[in-house]
């Protein structure tokens, strides 16, 4: 016999089966979503192919030299020592171990010297003290500089790969510009005018070994290079130079290599593109523990996600991190399923910026480019679009070649001083250098980064800006 209230029961617990069935679809179904998004979202190199205009840049580059690539690795020391330069792979651990010991190099050597019209007697005794030192530094300039990896060389590196480049010791690299620097002027005032050029042709030959391939690599031979340029500024504008010296120096300069920061902009683009798949192509874990959007996703980054942890979370009524949590799995959402996009806008990005800074127009067109970055699918991965690096670099890169065509003028005046305008170009724009002739004096200058002639009224000066105002000049005096 059936009791009157056992057929509600049943159907109460029915009723509560049903529920928890649909709870339990409920909460299922978004993972479900999840997971067929991130297992079916796949992003490959081959399926959207890199801009044309950089694949034939790469090409035109590995033309240039077709020898092989070395092994890359990360280690610098072992790169040198397995290398052919065996002179380098003697001399650069002696010269790294002056320079990295506060002792042998303390730091407040010959850091402002170049603004100075002597140096200190802290610093000539250190000189005398060191002429080791600096035989060493000059014999490595003598087989060639400090071994890297060139430009082309770099273009034939796979991409999963580029990250094993190995980085040389900048500090001992732009000390040995300083310390050769300050030794040409010493040379100088003891009339040893043959042992100072000596010094500056050294400087421009271990700036040049060390200017491929990353743009940390240019950023360092800029100032290596510029460093020697001003001080053959000095020496040009306040004591004699024998024509031989000034021939010698004038061909060196004439034979350097401009640098140019496309080769680097170039390897960062597809060393970033190959990171930016590996990540877009990541779990759905990965990508929420790398979140890079702000503050969605901070509670969470470096720890491990787990599902329960939002019930957790919940039952504790600790709501923020759990709208961290919803937040942060959104935006990984959004970055995968936007993962086409993501790339394109990236090789969108750098075909832009790569061809602008093939025609000049980085600084006029930086408004556009940023406003491009913006406005694309980059923020979501966090992008920060590199434009005012590329700027910088390349306004710093045309000051230097400024700085060396001044010298080059310079140098022509002195050995022929009837001529009447320089033939050097102003990098800064499509004519030749300025001049200025005066009873005592020929100042030859470039408009610098402002474009603005201030007829060297106004030095420019990078501290106060990488475009700021003022000329890039010189007054050599009349012979």
């Amino acid at each position: 016999m059936t009791l009157p209230d056992e057929k509600p029961a049943r159907h109460w617990k029915r009723w509560l089966l049903m529920t928890a069935a649909v709870a339990c679809l409920c909460l299922a179904l978004p993972f479900v979503i999840v997971t067929f998004i991130f297992a079916t979202s796949k992003v490959s190199p081959e399926r959207i192919a890199p801009p044309k205009a950089m694949m034939a840049y790469r090409e035109q580059t590995i033309a240039k030299n077709p020898q092989p690539f070395p092994a890359p690795n990360v280690n610098y020391e072992k790169f040198v020592a397995n290398g052919p330069n065996k002179t380098a792979a003697v001399l650069i651990p002696k010269i790294n171990d002056v320079f990295t010991s506060r002792t042998l190099f303390p730091d407040t050597l010959f850091q402002y010297f170049s603004r100075r019209d002597t140096l200190t007697p802290e610093e000539i005794d250190w000189l005398k003290q060191n002429q080791e030192t600096i035989a060493n530094i000059l014999k490595l300039a003598g087989s060639g500089g400090f071994p890297s990896i060139s430009n082309e060389q770099a273009a034939r590196i796979p991409d999963d790969q580029l990250p094993k480049l190995p980085y040389i010791n900048f500090l001992t690299a732009q000390q040995s510009s300083r310390v050769l620097a300050a030794e040409c002027r010493r040379r100088r005032d003891a009339h040893d005018y043959t042992g100072a050029a000596d010094c500056l042709v050294a400087i421009d030959t271990l700036a040049q070994s060390v200017s491929e391939p990353r743009l940390i690599n240019v950023l360092v031979a800029v100032a290596m290079k510029s460093i020697g340029y001003r001080e053959l500024r000095l020496w040009l504008e306040h004591a004699p130079m024998p024509n031989e010296i000034a021939t010698r120096l004038r061909d060196k300069l004439s034979a350097a290599k401009p640098l140019d920061i496309r080769p680097c902009v170039e390897l960062e683009y597809r060393a970033g593109r190959q990171g930016l798949i590996q990540y877009l192509n990541g779990s759905f874990e990965e990508i929420m523990r790398s979140q890079p959007n702000g503050n969605s996703g901070n509670y969470y980054r470096g720890k491990k996600i787990d599902v329960f942890l939002v019930f957790d979370e919940l039952s504790s009524l600790n709501v923020k991190p759990v709208t961290q949590y919803f937040s942060a799995a959104t935006n990984a959402l959004r970055v995968k399923s936007s993962a086409d996009a993501i790339i394109r806008d990236y090789d969108k990005f750098y075909e832009m910026a790569f061809d602008d800074l093939g025609s000049g127009r980085i600084s006029e067109n930086r408004s556009r480019l940023d406003q491009f970055a913006e406005s694309s699918t980059l923020p979501l991965v966090g992008m920060n679009a590199p434009v005012a690096n590329y700027d910088e670099a390349n306004a710093r890169v045309t000051t230097t070649e400024a700085m060396r065509q001044i010298d080059l003028a310079a140098l022509d005046l002195i050995l022929n001083p009837t001529a009447s305008a320089a033939k050097q170009p102003d990098p800064f724009t499509t004519l030749p250098l300025r001049r200025i002739d005066e009873p005592t004096t020929t100042t030859l200058y470039s408009l610098g980064p402002d474009r603005a002639d201030q007829r060297a009224a106004i030095t420019y000066d990078p501290t106060n800006g990488t475009h700021s105002v003022g000329d890039i000049f010189i007054h050599v005096p009349q012979r």
